[in-house]
């Protein structure tokens, strides 16, 4: 783990539970030592579709408006081009960092399959997303497999979505994100009804 020496060092950490640190270092927050968290497992396992994996190894995501690219290596987690005030109110909800999911292992694999399952798919997390975003994911997940969802859920986004400031910061690398349209704006939306 990480070693912090007294003094100035330590005022630059903020600590989240006693089970985790993490630094704020210009637009990005590095979090260290997050036990049983797959970040590519845990995006892709069939719980959320607005995430591409990037050539360098990052993933691109939006959540609930907001952008960000997460890597994963070693011991840390980097969220970049996100601020603190995002990683708090946002980010550490939706990846459930404050839960102990070591300890939610060792009581579940008592029961020798779900043992297995938590030897197999360690680091996959509840992700904490937006319900009625959840909600339609799970509709238009009927019948279908992840590849196709996500389409569904990009060219849902791209007629409904809301561009946001942050998000075009995006544009020139050829990825443009929609943030999820709330209930109530596609309901008022009349060629959204029409179309049904």
């Amino acid at each position: 783990g990480l070693r912090l020496n007294k003094g100035a060092d330590c005022e630059k950490f903020k600590f989240v539970y006693d089970r985790m640190l993490y630094e704020v270092k210009e637009k990005n927050i590095i979090v260290y030592d997050v036990p049983c968290l797959d970040i590519e497992l845990c995006i892709f396992c069939g719980q959320a579709f607005r995430w591409k994996k990037n050539k360098d190894g990052s993933f691109h995501g939006i959540v609930e408006g907001k952008v960000t690219d997460i890597i994963q290596a070693e011991d840390k987690i980097i969220f970049r081009n996100t601020s603190e005030n995002d990683f708090e109110n946002l980010w550490k909800d939706y990846f459930d960092f404050d839960s102990d999911y070591e300890n939610y292992c060792k009581i579940l694999s008592v029961d020798e399959n779900i043992k297995k399952a938590c030897d197999e798919y360690y680091g996959i997390r509840i992700l904490h997303q937006e319900p009625w975003e959840a909600l339609c994911s799970f509709i238009f997940s009927q019948n279908n497999n992840i590849p196709r969802i996500t389409g569904i859920i990009k060219r849902f986004c791209e007629s409904f979505g809301k561009h946001e400031y942050e998000i075009e910061r995006y544009y020139d690398q050829g990825l443009m994100w929609q943030s999820f349209r709330s209930a109530l704006f596609v309901s008022d939306d009349k060629s959204f009804i029409e179309g049904i």
